[in-house]
């Protein structure tokens, strides 16, 4: 009895980041004709800019992304505008390749149980502080410190990962849960699990992290991703000239 999630990266600063991008070059005809092609190129667009010497872009991201956190209806307004056509468009893409999940879910969901979450880090006494930033020790397991609360009070991947797995074995009480992600977040996965277990967490044990390849010189940043729809739509092209 398997339940599949497409988890979503759908919380963060680069949320923040694509927001002020889309303020200056987005177009919302284009955004409803190609909402994944158009998103990217203002993401690309933005990244740019925000590279160039004296800009600000960074700071604008973070405090629109404090500004979510906080539950400002304007900005989770054109957050969840983005989240829906992505959506959307994603199932559009796997109906081709006959792929079907039971939940699209992601980091967003559990904005209201992450304070339950980093509240039980500190019953454990598992963190500490560092110029006002909230922080785990693993240096002890050969992992590092792991930032788990961003000195302004905003949260981060780790924190959210951890609510989510909290949750999902509230909803669901499973025997395993597999995480199929790339093999670059290995270490972050090494981190989530042994703080699960130092939470004395009853599924620590039970998540594994299934690794795979990345192809080599793509970026969203930097402009160089090829999308999967091209790639099937060349495909098919392909095939109809040999047929």
């Amino acid at each position: 009895n398997v339940t599949s999630y497409n988890y979503l990266g759908d919380w963060g600063k680069q949320y923040g980041l694509l927001a002020v991008g889309y303020a200056q070059f987005g177009n919302d005809e284009e955004l409803q004709a190609n909402p994944i092609a158009h998103l990217y190129h203002v993401y690309v667009k933005v990244n740019e800019a925000a590279s160039a010497d004296g800009s600000t872009l960074h700071d604008e991201a973070r405090k629109y992304f404090k500004r979510m956190e906080e539950g400002d209806e304007e900005a989770l307004a054109l957050w969840k505008k983005f989240r829906d056509l992505s959506i959307s468009e994603y199932k559009r893409i796997y109906e081709r390749l006959n792929v079907h999940f039971d939940v699209y879910s992601g980091e967003s969901r559990h904005q209201a149980t992450m304070k339950a979450a980093y509240d039980a880090l500190v019953a454990k006494e598992l963190t500490f502080t560092d110029q006002g930033a909230e922080l785990v020790d693993l240096r002890k397991q050969k992992l590092g410190k792991v930032l788990v609360r961003k000195s302004d009070g905003s949260t981060l991947y780790i924190t959210r990962d951890i609510a989510a797995a909290r949750t999902r074995y509230a909803d669901h009480h499973f025997e395993s849960m597999y995480y199929v992600v790339g093999a670059a977040q290995e270490l972050h996965f090494k981190q989530l699990f042994t703080i699960l277990e130092a939470m004395d967490e009853p599924f620590a044990k039970q998540c594994t992290h299934i690794k795979f390849g990345m192809v080599k010189g793509m970026s969203t940043r930097k402009g160089t991703a090829v999308f999967l729809a091209d790639i099937l739509d060349e495909a098919k092209h392909k095939m109809i000239e040999k047929m």
